[in-house]
């Protein structure tokens, strides 16, 4: 999931895992270009459909208290 900033996309990593649980890698350089860190996501036979649903809404949570844009 595609977030920018190297920085920001690690804030957004340890916010979800500290406040919420959910552990989710932050690719960011040298593993992505500059600029482009995001998210890795990896779902599993193990995850229910709540858990996605939960996912969903801890992210945007997440987004909105660090002041991430969003696309409207």
């Amino acid at each position: 999931m595609p977030v920018g900033g190297a920085r920001t996309c690690r804030e957004l990593a340890g916010v979800l895992l500290d406040r919420y649980g959910i552990h989710v890698q932050a690719v960011d350089p040298p593993g992505a270009p500059a600029g482009a860190a995001h998210l890795r996501l990896t779902p599993s036979a193990a995850h229910r459909i709540v858990d996605v649903y939960r996912l969903a809404r801890v992210l945007r949570q997440a987004w909105d208290e660090l002041g991430l844009p969003t696309a409207d």
